[in-house]
C-alpha cells in the first residue's frame, strides 16, 4: 500500500512556497516603482554646436561717452557739398538710408554690441519681476548653458537684430514656440506633438531648462524614470510646487499644469530682439542727422 506523504511536512512547504511567490511579485514591483532616472539620450547629436551663440558685454570694453556715440556717423557732412540737400525720414529715399545704416550697425558687430550695452538691450530676461526668484535663478541658470553666454550676463545673451544672421533660425525657434497654445507645452502625454519646446538654434530644452531635446514621456514621469533636474526646471519657472504625478493631471481633455512661465520667457525674449531693431534704427536715425543726410521734417 502506497504510503501518503506526511502532513506534517505540508504546512512548512505551503508557507514556505507562498513566501517564495510574494518575495517575487514584491521585487518585480519594486523595480518598476524605485526612483531610478531613464538614461539620457546624449545631449547634442552630430559634432557641431549650435548655429547662434552667446554675445559680447562691451561695458568693459568702452568708456560711457564711447557707448553714448556708439553709432554716430565719423563721414564729414555734407555741407561742403552744395549739390546735395537732405531728404526727408519718410521719403523713399530716406527709408532706403536708415534701412542701410541699420544693417551697417548690425552687422558690425562692434556696433552692435555698443548699442545694444547703450540701450541695455536684453534686461528683461534677468532678474524679472514677472518672475519669482527661483524661477529668476533656474532662466539664469538655462541661459548660461549656451556657448559664448554668461548666466545672469544679459548683454552676453543671444538677443540678435533682424539683419543678424544668427536672427533668422532663433527668431524661427520663438515663433514656433509661441505660435501653439501655450496650455499645450505640459507634460501629460496631451502636450504638444513634436518638440517645439527644442530650441536648436541655441541648442536649449525650454521644458528641462538644458542641452537635451529629449523630453520622457508622461508613463515615464509616472514610474519615476524621468530627469530629476529637469522636473524640477520645469516646476520652478512655471510655479508649480507640486508633485511629479500631479504634473500630469488632466481636466476637460488638456494638461493642467503648464509651461506659462516659459511661454511668457519666450514673448520677453522676442520683445528684446524687437527691441534692439528699435533701437537700432533710432541710432541710425541719429547718425544719418547728423551726417546731415536725412531731415524729420
Amino acid at each position: 500500500m502506497e504510503k501518503q506523504p506526511n502532513n506534517r511536512l505540508k504546512v512548512p512547504l505551503l508557507i514556505l512556497g507562498l513566501l517564495l511567490i510574494l518575495g517575487a511579485g514584491g521585487f518585480a514591483i519594486w523595480s518598476v516603482m524605485k526612483k531610478e532616472e531613464e538614461p539620457i539620450p546624449t545631449q547634442r547629436t552630430g559634432t557641431a554646436p549650435p548655429p547662434v551663440g552667446g554675445r559680447t558685454n562691451a561695458t568693459n570694453l568702452y568708456t560711457a561717452e564711447e557707448l553714448e556715440h556708439s553709432a554716430l556717423g565719423t563721414k564729414p557732412t555734407p555741407e561742403n557739398m552744395p549739390q546735395y540737400t537732405a531728404v526727408l525720414m519718410t521719403s523713399k529715399e530716406g527709408l532706403r538710408l536708415i534701412d542701410d545704416r541699420m544693417r551697417k550697425i548690425q552687422l558690425n558687430k562692434s556696433d552692435a554690441d555698443k548699442v545694444r550695452a547703450k540701450h541695455k538691450v536684453g534686461r528683461t530676461l534677468v532678474n524679472n519681476n514677472a518672475f519669482s526668484r527661483k524661477a529668476n535663478q533656474a532662466i539664469a541658470k538655462m541661459f548660461g548653458l549656451i556657448d559664448g553666454t554668461t548666466a545672469g550676463d544679459y548683454l552676453t545673451y543671444p538677443v540678435y537684430g533682424k539683419y543678424e544672421t544668427e536672427a533668422a533660425p532663433l527668431r524661427s525657434d520663438i515663433e514656433n514656440f509661441l505660435s501653439k497654445d501655450g496650455q499645450g507645452y505640459n507634460l501629460s502625454e496631451l502636450r504638444h506633438g513634436g518638440n517645439p519646446w527644442w530650441f536648436g538654434s541655441v541648442g536649449l530644452n525650454l521644458m528641462y531648462g538644458n542641452q537635451n531635446a529629449h523630453l520622457h514621456t508622461a508613463d515615464q514621469i509616472w514610474w519615476y524614470k524621468a530627469d530629476r533636474n529637469g522636473l524640477d526646471f520645469f516646476k520652478a519657472v512655471n510655479g508649480h510646487d507640486k508633485e511629479d504625478h500631479e504634473l500630469l493631471k488632466k481636466v476637460n481633455g488638456k494638461g493642467v499644469y503648464a509651461a506659462w512661465g516659459m511661454y511668457d520667457l519666450v514673448k520677453f525674449w522676442r520683445s528684446e530682439m524687437n527691441f534692439f531693431d528699435q533701437v537700432t534704427r533710432e541710432e541710425a536715425i541719429t547718425a544719418l542727422e547728423q551726417e546731415g543726410l536725412i531731415k524729420r521734417i
